[in-house]
């Protein structure tokens, strides 16, 4: 029962030699992974660098641990459960508000990047209106007001 760490870098970054010393080291006899797209990156990049380092000629698993749910192979990941309920209970929050007033319109921003799961689902979920993945706030804030006019 070792403990490596935790990192955003991928395993080429941290560097092989150091990581397949710790495994020496620590007298690991497998790795469980837990992360989101770097930890799949860094998987893959232990299987190639098998050849090179012996110490990595262990089993290994990878757990998807994103809210993102952008993980290559997997349908769902540990964490994007709970981000799309909590964009659908704030979006919630906002129509009770919004149907209490007349001609009113609510933007919601969730600053997702180009990850876009989590609003795209969180938006189809609240039933939104009109939904503009992966664009700037500039972009985003144009295109709301003009489809209100």
């Amino acid at each position: 029962n070792a403990c490596l760490g935790s990192s955003s870098l991928t395993a080429k970054e941290i560097g092989f030699e150091r990581i397949a010393k710790a495994i020496k080291q620590l007298d690991l006899s497998g790795i469980i992974l837990l992360g989101g797209f770097d930890a799949f990156e860094s998987l893959h990049q232990f299987w190639q660098a098998k050849s090179e380092h012996r110490e990595l000629c262990i089993p290994m698993c990878m757990v998807p641990v994103t809210i993102t749910n952008n993980i290559p192979g997997t349908e769902f990941s540990v964490g994007a459960d709970s981000a799309l309920n909590e964009i659908v209970n704030y979006c919630d929050k906002m129509k009770r508000v919004a149907r209490g007033r007349t001609n009113c319109v609510f933007v919601v921003e969730v600053p997702m990047g180009k990850k876009n799961w989590p609003d795209l689902n969180g938006s189809q979920t609240s039933e939104v209106f009109l939904v503009y993945p992966g664009e700037t706030k500039k972009e985003t804030n144009r295109r709301a007001w003009s489809a209100v006019k």
